[in-house]
């Protein structure tokens, strides 16, 4: 059964919202590796509540040196207050 529909604040086409998911001590982070030409972005949620829990939204993250079509987001892992985060296409040889 549905308990939640989640959607990243700024959501638009193509952010490819849900491509990497992971979940920790009652945090979701959910990679966007297609926002904003490809940078990639990251979503944090919190869970809030018993019972049927809500989920909030409580950050953003996004790679300082992010350039188009680096998949920031493509992969994502956490444990505890670690948060990994791969990028298929980042640093790039010249």
């Amino acid at each position: 059964q549905q308990i939640a529909k989640l959607t990243a604040s700024d959501a638009a086409v193509n952010d490819r919202f849900g491509g990497a998911m992971t979940f920790d001590a009652g945090r979701l982070v959910v990679g966007a590796y297609g926002k904003q030409g490809g940078r990639g972005a990251v979503y944090i949620y919190e869970e809030v509540g018993a019972g049927t829990p809500t989920w909030t939204e409580i950050a953003k993250v996004t790679a300082s040196d992010g350039e188009v079509n680096d998949q920031f987001g493509f992969a994502v892992g956490m444990s505890a207050d670690v948060l990994a985060v791969g990028a298929t296409k980042g640093n790039k040889p010249s």
